[in-house]
């Protein structure tokens, strides 16, 4: 399908998975489903063949080499000078003369393995040169015939590994290069950056350890740029403690795979550890608290192609941070099972940031957790904020939560709107198991998904839950025509004020959807629960509401104010005439003492076509009415409500439908007669909420056509 609405089918969307030798890439999608991508079949089991090729595939470089140039300290016997005179018999005791040894010559062995005393943590006071077609593995045993063990699970940070270097640097490598098993301190310097690439292809990043590093100004994990392609697997790596900016990876112009930088994973697959603040396998930014201006804890910029795959991504400590911010050309961009917790934001905290990506779909699949919180009620919170020109595919995730613990402004799991110029982002939101706008305490406001100025162009098939709050919204439709379509939508519990689906001056679609305005007791007759919220003006926008249930809630009975459907004039700009259009909805009132299930809210809020509505008065309360027209005259005569003549009122009808189960399966019962076959063709969707064809000439009312 065409979820984007750009032309094209499931377009530019390729999956990627293996490491070396294993490496594959395949088409996302094939009839309509979503296809695995199957890594390729390991040439060994053990990586012996010393060719410069991963052979048994798991993201080291010919590590099991029985020849390979020998590393180790002096005090366990290495030499540079006595090394070179006889051919590496002596190991070298720096690395970077024994890089320069392999490179001279093309017949010398091309890894590099670099010893640790007595497989503890061991000092190599350098930053080595890597050139390309040579591989420097670190954390073997004394005699370099076997490797130490990869703890990464270090609470003090760093000393996961065994071997430690100040930093690496590739510049200018064509052939394939590798740096694998190493602690990178990072002392001294500014910028102070672990490990910089530029303009190199084929770099392999393997089971390092980036720690936190000095305080100085800019301090940045891993640095690649001028068109390189990178792979960074199993490692830890740190933002480090920058006073102006902390970034774990940044990459500009050049291409990246973020493999496996995670301790555990789900049945599925998919990352499901938390990064934290030690030396767990993980992406982090800034690693201590504070004000400083930025932290990112990846920068794609200008990075079309780049993967981030089954990797956990934490941590922002700073005025403005985000776990991943994506801008520039962002074509093919692909973040997929993996966990983003983001934290420490002050002004702006954003799990998934993407803005301006070259008018690029970046792919938001499968992954196990984005999340973000705020640190204040100043704090701009977004678990996905996307802006202007970039347009991404959220599919299939399994949380997506954003808001904070009592703090955040508007805390919301879904962010889409446009930049400054007045370029909308186009998101796609699809199948996700649940989308929830705060996760613990009640944030001043809290928003499931919301889209801006023109942003969204498909919600379908989600779970969509604001949670709680003062003030809950499960969508938000601002000024924008957004398809809401076969979702479950909960405003949840809002102290002051529940809306399931709130549109603002939109001309949206909404179909097959269930939209509940709370299910939670406030003991306050003046707190509103409403299923729909609709504010038209005299733009002339209106919206499009077909074949939905749509309650107020809650449930149980509770003291509050409930509206199934509230119609309401801009108060600024009134509509000049009656707009929307309403058919085929179950509208329920809610179990509020009071309640109504459509009510105009003023003279000037009039829709323009109400028809095959079913008024559900199951939740019949003495102040409960079918309507109120006008702003101020109530109604529960069905006929008179047919019969409004400023109106297109037809074929409304009174009673309970007969569901399997309200208001958790919304099948309709065999025996119903009220709903089923009682609906208009006109405008009707060609499936209920399940994907079922509807019927051609009398579809049945709400969700499901029986």
């Amino acid at each position: 399908m065409d979820d984007n609405c750009d032309g094209s089918v499931d377009e530019g969307f390729l999956a990627s998975c293996g490491l070396g030798a294993c490496a594959a890439s395949s088409d996302v999608c094939g009839n309509g489903l979503l296809v695995a991508c199957v890594p390729g079949t390991p040439l060994a089991s053990a990586d012996t063949t010393c060719d410069g090729v991963d052979d048994d595939c798991d993201g080291s470089i010919d590590e099991n080499c029985a020849t390979c140039v020998k590393v180790s300290r002096p005090a366990q016997g290495g030499n540079d000078t006595q090394a070179a005179i006889d051919s590496n018999l002596t190991p070298f005791a720096t690395i970077q003369a024994a890089i320069d040894w392999t490179a001279a010559d093309a017949t010398r062995p091309k890894v590099v393995c670099v010893a640790a005393n007595n497989c503890s943590r061991t000092l190599y006071d350098e930053t080595v040169t890597v050139p390309g077609g040579v591989s420097v593995l670190g954390s073997y045993q004394n005699n370099h015939q076997g490797r130490c063990a990869f703890t990464f699970n270090n609470t003090n940070g760093g000393q996961a590994v065994d071997t430690v270097i100040r930093g690496a640097i590739f510049s200018g490598n064509t052939q394939p290069s590798s740096l694998d098993g190493f602690e990178i301190a990072r002392i001294g310097g500014d910028p102070a950056i672990g490990v910089a690439i530029d303009s190199s292809v084929g770099v392999v990043l393997g089971n390092l350890d980036i720690s936190r590093g000095p305080a100085v100004a800019t301090t940045i994990g891993v640095d690649v740029s001028d068109n390189s392609a990178v792979v960074l697997t199993n490692s830890s790596v740190h933002g480090g403690n920058g006073t102006a900016l902390a970034v774990g990876v940044r990459v500009v112009d050049s291409r990246i795979d973020l493999r496996d930088n995670c301790e555990a994973y789900d049945a599925n697959g998919r990352c499901n550890s938390f990064c934290g603040t030690n030396s767990l396998r993980g992406i982090r930014g800034r690693h201590d608290t504070g004000a400083q201006p930025e932290s990112h804890a990846i920068v794609l910029q200008n990075a079309p192609g780049s993967l981030v795959d089954r990797t956990a991504v934490c941590g922002a400590q700073s005025s403005i941070g985000s776990q991943i911010k994506i801008t520039g050309d962002a074509t093919g961009t692909v973040l997929s099972a993996s966990l983003l917790n983001g934290w420490g934001g002050d002004l702006q905290s954003y799990g998934l940031w993407l803005e301006d990506c070259g008018g690029a779909s970046p792919w938001i699949v499968d992954n196990f957790r984005i999340a973000a919180t705020g640190l204040n009620h100043n704090t701009d919170v977004a678990a996905v904020r996307a802006v202007g020109d970039c347009h991404p595919v959220i599919e299939d995730n399994v949380l997506i939560v954003g808001g904070g613990e009592g703090n955040a402004s508007e805390g919301r799991a879904i962010h889409c709107l446009a930049n400054a110029s007045g370029s909308p982002s186009r998101c796609t939101v699809l199948d996700n198991t649940l989308l929830q706008g705060s996760e613990a305490g009640f944030p001043p406001s809290s928003v499931g998904v919301r889209c801006d100025d023109g942003s969204c162009v498909r919600i379908a098939g989600n779970r969509i839950d604001a949670r709680a709050g003062l003030v809950t919204r499960g969508v938000i439709l601002d000024n924008t025509g957004a398809v809401l379509e076969n979702n479950v939508i909960d405003a949840s519990c809002g102290n002051t004020e529940s809306i399931g689906v709130l549109s603002l001056d939109s001309w949206s679609r909404m179909e097959n959807n269930l939209m509940t305005g709370g299910f939670c007791q406030v003991g306050d007759p003046n707190v509103p629960f409403i299923g729909l919220k609709v504010v038209a003006s005299a733009s002339g926008n209106e919206v499009d509401v077909h074949s939905n249930v749509i309650d107020a809630g809650p449930n149980p009975a509770a003291v509050c104010f409930g509206d199934g459907v509230l119609l309401e004039s801009d108060t600024t700009s009134p509509p000049t005439r009656p707009l929307g259009v309403f058919r085929n909805n179950v509208l329920l009132g809610s179990n509020c003492s009071t309640a109504y299930l459509f009510r105009e809210a003023d003279a000037t809020a009039d829709p323009r076509v109400l028809q095959n509505n079913v008024f559900d008065d199951r939740n019949s309360r003495p102040s409960a009415f079918l309507y109120r027209d006008e702003g101020s005259t109530d109604e529960n005569d069905i006929n008179t409500i047919n019969g409004y003549s400023d109106v297109n009122a037809l074929a409304n009808a009174v009673g309970s439908c007969t569901f399997v189960s309200y208001p958790t399966d919304l099948h309709l019962d065999a025996g119903d007669t009220l709903c089923a076959d009682q609906g208009t063709a006109s405008g009707a969707p060609a499936t209920d909420f399940e994907g079922d064809p509807r019927s051609d000439g009398t579809p049945d009312v709400g969700i499901d056509e029986r």
